[in-house]
Order: structure tokens, then sequence, then C-alpha cells
């Protein structure tokens, strides 16, 4: 049986300055502050994933998505042979969105969630690919 990359997509939400995290409560970022984010179902539309997932992961109604990057994370075993394949959450396709309405309450997957300001970030346990997306947006170095 052939297996293929689970595609998801992850959503940089600003407000103020500041970037909305979560903290998964499980899963392989489980304890990981995270943008919020998370797999495209079958026969959904992309843009309709992204207001979906952050939805139920942050309660929060957002709007307008803008391309950002993608990334894929390959992870393998001791010996070496693929164990999982994600395009970004497996390949990630990052979004920057607008922020529409609603208070920031930790919905689904996600234990904790806030508002953080970018000199915060250093000291916080942040996913890789979460990094690498507020790398490419310039948002940290």
């Amino acid at each position: 049986m052939k297996e293929y990359p689970i595609p998801a997509v992850g959503v940089v939400i600003e407000k103020k300055g500041k970037i909305l995290l979560i903290q998964k409560g499980r899963g392989i970022f489980e304890n990981q502050w995270c943008i919020p984010g998370g797999k495209i179902e079958i026969g959904e539309e992309i843009f309709d994933t992204i207001k979906r997932e952050v939805f139920e992961e942050t309660c929060l109604a957002v709007d307008s998505p803008e391309f950002v990057t993608y990334q894929q994370t390959i992870e393998r075993n001791e010996n070496g042979n693929v164990s999982r394949h994600f395009v970004f959450f497996f390949v990630f396709f990052d979004f920057k969105v607008q922020y529409v309405s609603g208070k920031p309450k930790a919905g689904d997957d996600a234990k904790d969630i806030g508002f953080f300001a970018v000199s915060e970030l250093a000291s916080m346990n942040i996913s890789l690919p979460t990094i690498n997306t507020l790398r490419v947006l310039g948002i940290i170095k």
C-alpha cells in the first residue's frame, strides 16, 4: 500500500504587533507552541480549511488569506526509513490572514492560547515549522 504526504495549513494571525500561538495538547507537537492549523479534509477548499482550523483551535474568525510559504517535514526512523511525511503539518501551506472577530479561546487540540510579542518568543518552546514560518515572514531571525 502506497503512502502519501498529508497536506495541511498553518495560519499566522497578527494583532497589534503580536502573534497568536496555540500550545498543542496532543499530537506530534504536544506541549509546543504553534501557529494554528491542521489537515485539509477531502473535498475541502484550502481557504475553507484555514477558516475551519482557526475557528476550531482559537474560536476566532479570520479572512483574506495571503499565501506566505510552504514547508515539508520528513521524519525518519532509526533505520533511515521515512516514518512520517507532512507537507506543512506535514506539507504545511502557510498563510497570513486578517483577524476579523472573536476572543481567543483554546479549542480542539489546543490546551493554551495567546498573543505574544516577538520579544517573548525566544523563551518559548516553539515548534520547528512555526519557527521556520516566522523566519520567512521576517518576524524572527
